[in-house]
């Protein structure tokens, strides 16, 4: 087997408790070693971390609506992950969000990451919400596929693997925060990250509000349809550029 090192990182919040017993019970019953990641949670304490990280300023030039402190929350935490995959000096690490059913055995995606001759990468979809993007296969993994997406990746950061290059490259691309962490790796003209998917996927988002990135969806945040459109034009030329 390669040396390579690894982690999983499941993150929830300490007021999550029923989520973390339901992941728990899954990642046991696969005989996983997994590591829980405390959920930043800005209902406790917004003012420092939104100081530090949130660009007011540039969310209203760069993205369509404000962000709320839950996508503020989420995004924070997933920074925490990043910042261990490198304080542990680990060649990557398996995030996953606890609002997930695990619909395959982990450890055979880690046997063919292991396994496997990979191309160069830095992230790795392992799980996409019902709306399927185009994709193409670059690979043929025994029981699974390594495939690139034909336009944007999709959204979602319930399911992912980081390198270690694609760690420093996030960390890099977020010293300020103004999109929600899924829509700012959607942007990979932007962040340069080398990413894939692997299918069959091996998680699913379970179909119920996200305690982290909804926690305050009830709030009327205001939309900026200009930039929605101004944007989704910017995004268009690049999918054209690159093809």
């Amino acid at each position: 087997m390669s040396c390579l090192s690894h982690k999983i990182f499941v993150i929830n919040l300490n007021t999550s408790k029923d989520r973390w017993k339901r992941i728990k019970e899954q990642l046991d019953l696969q005989k996983l070693d997994y590591e829980r990641i405390s959920g930043i949670d800005l209902r406790e304490d917004s003012r420092q971390h939104l100081k530090k990280r949130y660009n007011p300023k540039k969310n209203r030039k760069k993205y369509h609506k404000s962000l709320s402190i839950g996508e503020i929350g989420c995004y924070l935490s997933h920074i925490k992950c990043w910042k261990k995959i490198l304080s542990d000096k680990i060649d990557f690490a398996v995030i996953i969000e606890d609002d997930v059913k695990l619909l395959k055995n982990l450890n055979e995606i880690l046997l063919t990451l292991y396994n496997q001759s990979f191309p160069n990468w830095d992230y790795i979809k392992i799980g996409e919400k019902p709306i399927k993007r185009k994709t193409r296969v670059v690979k043929g993994l025994n029981d699974f596929r390594l495939i690139k997406y034909l336009k944007k990746p999709p959204t979602g950061s319930y399911g992912q693997i980081v390198s270690k290059t694609g760690a420093k490259k996030l960390l890099d691309n977020s010293k300020t925060i103004f999109r929600p962490v899924d829509v700012d790796i959607q942007y990979v003209w932007e962040n340069k990250l080398i990413l894939y998917g692997i299918k069959p996927y091996c998680v699913d988002p379970i179909k119920t509000q996200s305690d982290i990135s909804d926690m305050d969806s009830k709030k009327n945040h205001r939309s900026r349809p200009l930039i929605r459109l101004l944007n989704s034009i910017k995004e268009n030329w690049h999918q054209i550029i690159q093809v």
